[in-house]
């Protein structure tokens, strides 16, 4: 999924959500909200500590140096122990 990113003073506004695969027309999403505006401040600091607050997931997410697998490419495993 793609959005359309307007970055101001105080404010981060998300619009024009679409699919896209990086080799088709991108495809606007029927439905969905023409935007979401969040306060830029806050949203840093929600997105500055993702890592941490995700890395205690109770499942292990596979990846190859900064190259992420897709969901279904994970093999879900528990955690040992």
């Amino acid at each position: 999924m793609t959005v359309s990113l307007q970055v101001g003073v105080e404010t981060l506004t998300w619009s024009q959500f679409a699919w896209e695969n990086g080799y088709e027309p991108a495809t606007r999403i029927d439905g969905a909200p023409k935007t979401f505006v969040f306060d830029r401040q806050q949203h840093a600091a929600m997105l500055g500590d993702a890592y941490d607050r995700t890395a205690g997931l109770p499942y292990e997410l596979a990846h190859h140096g900064r190259s992420f697998l897709w969901p279904w490419q994970w093999g879900w495993r528990l955690p040992k122990g």
